[in-house]
């Protein structure tokens, strides 16, 4: 590569200095520097020959590679590319094998430094890649794998006095017959322990299951080409998988080489956007789709920033598929696609030389003052075909592309939490000043969470709603939880629409007034449509709702409503919106992710989802390319932490152009600790009145009981108890309300204390349970649910939280066995009684959210929930509780006692198929209440807990701890029956000899 000085006073040439094919010799890689500013007549003294010998170990940056046989600095680096500062000081010098760029100073004629560029990783979503060539679909996703930038061309960009690097990432590897580096993935099979550690998008459960079930197989991952230098442990296993390139272009600021901005997954998107499946990923050689995705993708060669009309543009080169790829990176920290052009001919075999460009390598931009056209140029040198590509650079502004720009505001599951909503109102204001065009939308679940829901039934929400002017909502399922009624005069207060397409209200009485079944243009406030058009200066922008069918069976809709086909209606809906002319359609939903997913892939016609009822957190949009237009899906994770914001751009035809999508944390403070968004002063004054009846609904007595309920953290984290056996109960009751449950499970460490004999406040139940946990059910394999319960006894030493407490099962374990070998026996509690569990059988299992998202390690519940195996209740844990108390009255037996749901004792000790069930031990009283005189009422202790007398009071009194130098109670009892039975033969045989003897005589 061969560039002048921007001075013009000097030639620099990049000499890579690559190894024969053999790697017998390998040249020092160097730049040679010549003056030409006498003029054209060069002499040796005019020519200066720059490498690397001199540089110094901390130089160099650890994250370089230099790796091969006999690697040094000076052989191992190989400069590829050189862009040279405005001022002609600085000469940046890209180190492609290397993963590094070297900081040449011209005044001193050496190296300052060589920065390695670190790595992009694949794992995560807004990385994604297509990594096979074999498995006959385009699958852009997340993958465990680390990409090196490794940039071929480079160029510099300077933009408010700060110099930033802009690097094509092509990746290049080191393959020679006396050494390479380049395997495939399923190469390294055999040699693979992968660490979560080095992956931001998998956890090493993910990881495990991920190589369980075939990461390596040519149809996944293992086609992928990665170096054999990097990623092994002192084992020589593969904890990491390092590909060539990052299918992307990047922006670094030059005084640091940190990264600025990198394109993410974008170029493989926009190609199968702008191609499709048939064409993706194509070689130059080849017209067949995928050809390259198992080697670098499009391989992004070279790219040139120019300014037109004082915006700057960075062109980027593909080699393979081919094409110029332009991006808007006026604010380097936020690049915008400007769109994609491909010359080639994919109608003509590439080898017949009528197929157009093919192989662009080397780009040059002319400025329009440089211009023999006098509009700017791109200069395209494309290799395989051996052509020049001429390019015409225009550009226009948006009001003459007449794209239509939209900011869409957007919250979802907001569950009655209201504490952040005085800053959530600011931040709401915040953006409406800055942009033209916006919406601010809901995607359901504002009842039910907190106690501001069971005060003013939504209301307090709805107020704060009214106060920052949403445009629409969509009813979530909890919206239905008492019922029509309470739903309805929540709508009638609203001062915005609510949509609704996939709900048939006709019968129910409480909606007369409020469905109206066309399209609102835009729609009352206070009034229920399929869908409404909102219009901005004649652009027509249409949304519709749609509510998970699950709500009939997991809320409380009534009798007469009626949940309908949520892709049916969908696509009868998006077909009204079209024949009204509306061709801009956002899909406003409370489905869950998953089901957000298949609509966008199924429904042809929606531009944009905004998502509810997973809770999940998407922090940019997902992007289906399924058909003609891009269809995004945004969520904003639960309860009003974030507000989710997504700009966008639409051509005349409603195709969405670019986007850009983010979530706002509303409490995010600064390095000082001062909050970004101010609270807005007059809801905050009004959020503090709303609080005040909240302290006397504490006060209400939700339930009376006749026993000491026991809570005691000794005692709950290590011990069946009795309040344990409450909680669960009520679990399982409520969780049966909605689907077919037989097992409730409650990790201890989300109960905080007991309730003492007489009423309970509902102060008493958030001061028992305080997290605000939600009802969760999980479809859990026998085996999954006894791995859970070993982890619930393996630091019972400890006194960890996540000791269960169990309803619909009983289960026996010895501490005094190795950790994750304790339970020898499960049961399941059935219509016959306890029966031993089912390994491989499937159980309906209530648990609390937190647990289901791996809390206190229950990584098989998190598997079971990313697998899609979750109904998800949201009903927090004080009132499924509150619930249960109204529901059995005043708690009396048998929670006076406890009752052998959790059994401690050695295997040896039990016969299983002889002994009777466990019976309940003497009732548990507060220690407060407790006889000085009776030496039984001391206390509870566990055995092994230093307690007078362990075996007095273990978990169960006919199953104790045995005695030193006694027979355990088991053995006893079948000592006493050896005897008995020895009697009655005994006297069986005297009479038997009597009966004889009178016979004879």
């Amino acid at each position: 590569m061969v560039t002048f000085s921007p001075n013009g006073e000097m030639i620099l040439v990049a000499n890579e200095g690559e190894p024969n094919d053999a790697y017998t010799i390998d040249p020092e890689g160097s730049v040679t520097i010549i003056d030409v500013s006498d003029g054209p007549h060069v002499t040796e003294e005019h020519v200066m020959t720059v490498g690397f010998s001199h540089l110094k170990a901390e130089q160099i940056d650890e994250h370089v590679r230099i790796f091969g046989p006999g690697a040094d600095a000076a052989k191992d680096f190989e400069p590829e590319y050189i862009v040279v500062s405005p001022d002609s000081k600085t000469a940046y010098v890209a180190l492609q094998e290397n993963n590094a760029i070297a900081t040449l100073n011209l005044e001193t004629k050496q190296f300052d430094y060589v920065h390695g560029l670190g790595f992009k990783d694949h794992s995560l979503l807004g990385n994604a890649l297509d990594a096979s060539d074999r498995d006959g679909e385009v699958a852009i996703k997340p993958w465990p794998v680390l990409g090196m930038y490794q940039p071929d061309g480079i160029d510099l960009l300077e933009r408010n006095g700060t110099r930033y690097i802009v690097t094509a990432n092509e990746g290049d590897a080191r393959d020679y017959d006396g050494f390479s580096e380049e395997l495939r993935a399923k190469d390294v099979r055999h040699q693979i322990a992968l660490n979560a550690d080095h992956y931001q998008g998998f956890s090493q459960a993910e990881l495990d299951e991920m190589v369980e079930n075939g990461l390596f197989n040519d149809e996944q991952l293992g086609r992928l080409r990665i170096t054999s230098e990097m990623g092994k442990n002192e084992q020589g296993e593969y904890e990491a998988l390092y590909s060539f390139g990052a299918r992307s272009f990047s922006i670094w600021d030059a005084s640091t080489m940190e990264l600025v901005f990198d394109s993410g997954s974008e170029f493989e998107r926009v190609i199968l956007h702008y191609l499709g499946e048939r064409h993706f990923n194509a070689n130059h050689t080849e017209n067949t789709g995928e050809t390259r995705s198992d080697d670098k993708g499009p391989e992004p060669e070279d790219v040139k920033v120019g300014v037109i009309n004082e915006q700057y543009y960075a062109f980027i080169g593909l080699e393979r598929v081919g094409g110029i790829i332009v991006y808007n990176v006026t604010d380097p920290h936020d690049p915008k696609l400007v769109t994609y052009y491909n010359s080639r001919d994919f109608t003509k075999d590439p080898a017949s030389g009528q197929a157009g460009d093919l192989g662009t390598e080397g780009l040059m931009f002319i400025e329009e003052a440089d211009s023999p056209t006098g509009k700017p140029l791109l200069l395209a040198a494309n290799e395989v075909s051996g052509t020049m590509s001429i390019y015409e650079v225009s550009t226009t502004n948006d009001e003459e592309h007449n794209l239509f720009e939209l900011t869409i505001m957007h919250t979802n599951d907001t569950h009655a939490h209201l504490d952040q909503v005085p800053r959530r109102i600011t931040a709401i204001r915040s953006i409406r000043e800055e942009v033209q065009h916006s919406l601010l939308l809901d995607a359901g679940d504002v009842f039910s969470g907190t106690l501001f829901f069971n005060q003013y039934l939504g209301q307090a929400d709805l107020e704060f709603m009214n106060m920052a002017s949403y445009d629409a909502m969509v009813p979530g399922n909890h919206e239905f939880d008492k019922g029509p009624r309470v739903l309805a005069d929540f709508i009638k207060n609203a001062s915005f629409p609510f949509v609704s397409a996939n709900i048939d209200y006709s019968r129910e009485p409480a909606f007369n007034d409020l469905f109206i079944d066309q399209i609102g243009s835009p729609g009352e406030d206070g009034r229920v449509y399929p869908a409404i058009v909102k219009e901005f200066n004649g652009e027509r922008v249409g949304i519709f709702g749609l509510t998970t069918e699950d709500t009939a069976f997991i809320a409380n809709p009534g009798a007469h409503i009626k949940f309908e086909d949520y892709l049916k209606k969908a696509k009868e809906t998006v077909q009204r919106l079209q024949d009204e002319g509306v061709n801009k359609i956002i899909a406003l939903t409370h489905l869950g992710y998953r089901y957000d997913e298949i609509l966008a892939k199924q429904v042809e016609g929606i531009d944009i989802v905004v998502g509810g009822h997973s809770h999940t957190l998407l922090e940019e949009p997902v992007v289906f390319h399924e058909y003609t237009e891009p269809t995004l899906v945004v969520q904003a994770k639960e309860y009003g932490e974030f507000l989710g914001r997504l700009d966008v751009e639409f051509d005349d035809e409603g195709v969405l152009q670019s986007w850009h999508g983010q979530l706002i944390k509303v409490d995010e403070q600064n390095a000082e600790g001062q909050f970004t968004f101010e609270e807005d002063s007059i809801a905050r004054e009004r959020l503090a009145e709303l609080q005040q009846p909240i302290e006397e609904l504490k006060q209400q007595v939700v339930g009376q009981t006749a026993v000491f309920l026991d809570g005691e953290r000794e005692h709950i984290r290590t011990q069946e108890t009795n309040l344990g056996n409450l909680i669960a109960d009520g679990m399982l009751v409520k969780a049966q309300d909605s689907v077919d449950a037989q097992i409730a499970l409650q990790n201890s460490g989300g109960i905080r204390a007991s309730i003492a004999e007489g009423a309970i406040t509902l102060g008493d139940v958030l001061t028992v349970l305080p997290y605000a946990n939600t009802l969760v059910t999980l479809e859990l394999t026998g085996e999954e649910i006894m791995e859970a319960l070993e982890l619930s006894v393996s630091s019972i030493e400890d006194g960890h939280g996540r000791f269960l407490q169990v309803a619909g099962l009983r289960f026996y374990f010895d501490r005094n066995e190795p950790a994750f070998a304790r339970v020898f026996r499960v049961e399941v509690e059935t219509e016959k009684g306890y029966e031993p569990i089912k390994l491989d059988h499937t159980y309906t299992v209530a648990t609390n959210a937190f647990a289901a998202d791996g809390g206190d390690g229950y990584t098989m519940f998190k598997q079971a929930q990313d697998e899609g195996r979750i109904t998800e209740l949201f009903i927090p844990d004080y009132d499924v509780f509150t619930d249960y108390l109204d529901q059995i009255g005043t708690v009396q037996a048998p929670y006076d006692t406890v009752e052998g749901r959790i059994v401690e004792g050695a295997e040896a000790d039990f016969d299983f198929d002889k002994d009777p069930l466990p019976e309940t031990k003497d009732p548990i009283e507060d220690s407060d209440s407790k006889s000085k005189d009776d030496p039984k009422k001391e206390g509870i202790p566990v055995a092994g807990d230093g307690g007078e007398d362990p075996s007095e009071y273990s978990e169960d009194n006919q199953l104790d701890t045995v005695k030193e130098g006694s027979l355990p109670n088991t053995a006893t009892n079948m000592y006493s029956w050896f005897i008995l039975g020895l009697m009655f033969v005994m006297m069986g045989v005297c009479g038997l000899m009597v009966y004889r003897r009178v016979r004879i005589s």
